[in-house]
């Protein structure tokens, strides 16, 4: 399984950057999005830490749900 998702990443990502979906801006905003994202990891695990694992996997799937209705509204 492990090969087919490396080999399928390798692809998809040289098939990006020939068709020029890759460009400085794209590294800009990445490159703000690191300190967010290593946050989110820091806080992820800090409260894992401190509530039981039942209710962190009620808590995240009941973000996803909010997150999805969120994007359903804006959509319609």
């Amino acid at each position: 399984m492990q090969a087919h998702f490396l080999v399928s990443s390798l692809m998809i990502i040289i098939g990006h950057f020939l068709g020029g979906f890759w460009s400085k801006e794209l590294f800009v905003l990445y490159g703000f999005s690191v300190p967010a994202i290593v946050c989110a990891i820091w806080l992820g695990n800090f409260l894992y830490d401190r509530i039981p694992s039942q209710k962190f996997i009620r808590y995240v799937f009941m973000l996803i749900i909010l997150l999805g209705v969120f994007l359903w509204i804006d959509f319609i």
